[in-house]
Parts: structure tokens; C-alpha cells; sequence
């Protein structure tokens, strides 16, 4: 209840009372409701009455365009406020005046960002700049590379985490404040912390973006590539990525089997290549450590990469259908996405390939002078190893190769033979007459 008056009515039954509507009224509708002390009147005398105003709806923006949510306006007539009213999340405040003039302050996190003139002659849609900079966060390594997936720490507790290009933006800060503190996280660890101590300002003005960078301090990798017998591998590729940022480098080793990288802060995925470009082995390297409850950055970390497939030597033995070997064969060895390697058997029958690179290999005996080959094998190697391959069809004899369905037809036809004549033998033996003395 706004106001209450008792009056009595005249003889004619008329009730004469006066309420003067305060200047600071809401805008909206009033109810007058007339009510005997004695008697019960039916229908209730009431009565209606509005206090007019229209809709003028500020679009609150920043000095870059952008939309600025919560923003608390107070609105003046003449020195009297007329009202206090916060926008939505649409970075809209509605507001319902009557027709004049009016001044109006604005808030934002209870900062003065701005002022806007309303002269009201009825509905209007209108627009306050309000005096916000937008801060532009670029995270970066010290070759300028952004660096994705950066967690940063900005004002007013908010967390933010950099784009595919090393970037966040924080929107609508007050210029004027005296120091912004920002700092960034990878993998729970704080590799940098920085403060703009002068406020956003650029010259000394107010811009409508405000750019920092924040670098990420470079580590030593140290990396060591072996083989299976832990020696050294010299010209070995090396490429380090980092697995969360995306961030690669690479180098070669030496004839010491070892390469540095000077790469930033982070978790890293490094993989061994020989000269051909095939994957040796690979290994995961954090470039940080937990102290207690800290997690810190390691100056310098280690890495070996032993790699087991490296520098193997695959022999191929072939033989005959009895086992025997068989000499200047041509041989051939391909692994999986390499050239193929020929060599001829020697006279154990083997041919033997060095410092191979493991893997998925087929190996082929080509018989003559045919280009097809004539046996074919596919065989996994993950060690030096020997495989033998078997001519079923052929047999060395004297010297000669002989196929032993031939070998056989003549083994069966000479064996017939030596039946045959034993039979005659034996029989002309039985057959022939006895002497007498």
C-alpha cells in the first residue's frame, strides 16, 4: 500500500480526497479502492489510474563492439535519480521513462565506464560506448609460435584456454585499473606469470584493444639413440612434438648417437627415424617433475631410444629338395616401403643383408634367368635371423640342377631296370643243365 486517507462523504455521498503523485513514482498502474468502515458495497467502487512512461532499451557495448552484459545504469532527472536498473545477459537495459530529458551514469563491476544523455518523446532504442577495453592474450614460444591449449589466469578469477593460435581474449576490462596480473598453466605447471603494471593504456590513451604477449621459456632435451646392442646410431632422425600443443621440432644425430633441442616447456612425443624415414621406436619425455605437492620445469631431461629393429642381419638360406645348398642363387629382400635388395647365395647358400631395418620383409629366389620368382616368402623381423627357403622341385646333382620329378622318373626307371635284369639272371641260372663227370 502506497497511501491510505480516511474522509468521510458529504450528504450527497460524495468522497472528496487529494493525492498528489510523487515525482519519483514508478511507472506502471495504480489501483484506488474506495471502503466503507460500516457497510459492505457491492460492487467495490474501484478505480485505475497509470503513471505513463515508454520503453528505451540502451544497448550496453565496449569500445572494441562488443556486447557488454550486467551493466548498471542510474538514471537522473534533473539531480534526482529517476531509477537504478542492470542489464541482461543480452548486454541490453530496459528502462521505462517519461517524456524528457534525463542523464544517465554507467556501471560496470561498480567501476564509472560511461554517460549517456535520454531525451524521451517516446519509445527509442538506444546505444552507450562504454569506456571497456578488450585485452588480447597471445601465448607464445620465444620464436613467436602460438602455442594452443594454453591455460591462462586472468582478472577477476576468470580462466580462459588459448585457441589453435596461441590466443584469448578477455572482454571488457577497465582501462584505468592500476595493474592487470595474468598468468599460464600447461599441465598443472605455471611456466609464466606477468603484470601490466600501467593499466590498458596505450600512450597513455585509452584503446579499444590492449595487446600482451606471454613467452614460454625454452628447456634442454637431450636425446640418445641406440641400437639393439646399445651402440650408437649416427644420422638418425630425431622429431620431438609436443603432445598437447602440436608444436614439432627435429635433428639428427651424430656418430655419438646423441642430438640437444633447446624447445619450450611442455610434454613431448619423441620418435627415431633411420636415413630411409622409418620409425624406430619413440618414446614420452616430461620436461617436469613433482616436488611434494609442486609440480616444477626440469632445466635439462634426458632421453634414450633404444631401437631394437635398428642394424639388424637377415640371412637367406636356400636348399634344395634334400637340404643341400645351393650357391649363386639370386636373392632378394624387400621391407615394406623400401626399394627392393638383390645379392646372390654363397656357397653355404646363403645371402646375408646388414644393418637392416626390421619390420614386414618378403624375400624372393629367382631360378635362371626367369623374372618371376620362383619361391616367395613373407616373414616379420624383429632380430637378426636366418630363413630358409626350400626349392621343392630341384635337387643338386653333380653340380647340376635336376628336377626331381625328372629324378625321380629315372630313380623309378633305373630301379626297374636293375628288377628286371635280376629276375633274368636268377632265372637263367635256374635253367641251366647240370654236367656230369
Amino acid at each position: 500500500m502506497i497511501n491510505s486517507t480516511n474522509s468521510s462523504a458529504s450528504l450527497e455521498g460524495k468522497v472528496h480526497v487529494t493525492w498528489e503523485v510523487p515525482s519519483n513514482a514508478t511507472i506502471g498502474t495504480y489501483v484506488v479502492n474506495v471502503t466503507s468502515k460500516s457497510t459492505s458495497k457491492t460492487p467495490a467502487d474501484v478505480q485505475s489510474f497509470s503513471v505513463p512512461g515508454f520503453a528505451v532499451n540502451v544497448t550496453t557495448r565496449n569500445l572494441a563492439g562488443d556486447l557488454v552484459p550486467y551493466v548498471t545504469m542510474e538514471v537522473y532527472e534533473g539531480n534526482k535519480s529517476a531509477g537504478i536498473l542492470t542489464g541482461g545477459s543480452d548486454g541490453i537495459v530496459h528502462l521505462l521513462l517519461e517524456i524528457g530529458n534525463y542523464n544517465s551514469k554507467a556501471y560496470f563491476h561498480n567501476n564509472p565506464v560511461g554517460t549517456l544523455p535520454i531525451n524521451v518523446t517516446g519509445p527509442a532504442a538506444l546505444n552507450l560506448v562504454c569506456n571497456l577495453t578488450n585485452l588480447r592474450v597471445f601465448a607464445a614460444t620465444k620464436n613467436g609460435e602460438g602455442i594452443p591449449n594454453v591455460v591462462i589466469y586472468a582478472p577477476d578469477n576468470a580462466v580462459y584456454t588459448t585457441n589453435v593460435s596461441g590466443i584469448v581474449v578477455v572482454h571488457s576490462l577497465w582501462p584505468a585499473y592500476k595493474s592487470y596480473n595474468l598468468s599460464a598453466w600447461s599441465y598443472n605447471v605455471e611456466y609464466n606469470s606477468t603484470a601490466i603494471p600501467h593499466s590498458l593504456l596505450l600512450n597513455g590513451l585509452v584503446v579499444p584493444w590492449f595487446n600482451t604477449t606471454i613467452i614460454c621459456p625454452n628447456l634442454k632435451l637431450a636425446v640418445n639413440v641406440t641400437d639393439a646392442e646399445s651402440r650408437p646410431i649416427g644420422g638418425a632422425s630425431v622429431v620431438a612434438q609436443e603432445i598437447t600443443a602440436g608444436l614439432s621440432y627435429q635433428n639428427k644425430t651424430g656418430v655419438n648417437g646423441t642430438t640437444a633441442f633447446d624447445i619450450p616447456f611442455g610434454q613431448y612425443e619423441v620418435t627415431a627415424y633411420d636415413a630411409n624415414g622409418i620409425q624406430l621406436n619413440q618414446t614420452n619425455v616430461q620436461m617436469f617433475y613433482e616436488s611434494g605437492s609442486v609440480w616444477l620445469m626440469r632445466n635439462v631431461t634426458n632421453a634414450t631410444i633404444n631401437c631394437l629393429l635398428y642394424g639388424l642381419n637377415v640371412s637367406i638360406k636356400v636348399v634344395d629338395y634334400f637340404g643341400q645348398p645351393l650357391s649363386k642363387m639370386n636373392v632378394t629382400l624387400q621391407r615394406e616401403g623400401l626399394s627392393r635388395q638383390s645379392m646372390l647365395t654363397q656357397p653355404n647358400g646363403m645371402a646375408t643383408f646388414n644393418g637392416i631395418t626390421g619390420g614386414s620383409m618378403e624375400a624372393a629366389v629367382y631360378f635362371g634367368g626367369n623374372t618371376l620368382p620362383y619361391e616367395t616368402t613373407y616373414f616379420t623381423a624383429t632380430k637378426s635371423m636366418v630363413i630358409e627357403m626350400k626349392l621343392n622341385q630341384y635337387v643338386m646333382v653333380a653340380n647340376a640342377f635336376v628336377d626331381v620329378r625328372t629324378l625321380t622318373m629315372v630313380i623309378i626307371i633305373v630301379l626297374a631296370l636293375l628288377v628286371v635284369l635280376t629276375v633274368e639272371v636268377f632265372r637263367r641260372r635256374r635253367a641251366k643243365p647240370e654236367t656230369g663227370s
